[in-house]
């Protein structure tokens, strides 16, 4: 398996800043397509937030 924990930074760094864009990929990427746990539970985080309709920034995802 091939992984980079630096694309994973990325990804999630480019959904916090684009937001709007998180239907689209959220049905190309899940939880389990992140190698790092904490990754993991960043965007299975990101997304329950996302789907209860608010916006994310890193201190709501901190506090979660």
């Amino acid at each position: 398996m091939i992984y980079s924990l630096q694309v994973e930074r990325h990804v999630l760094s480019g959904l916090l800043k684009y937001q709007d864009l998180f239907a689209d990929i959220d049905v190309f990427l899940s939880e389990n397509d992140f190698f790092n746990d904490v990754h993991s539970t960043i965007y299975s985080v990101f997304k329950n937030i996302k789907y209860k309709g608010e916006n994310v920034d890193k201190v709501l995802l901190a506090e979660k």
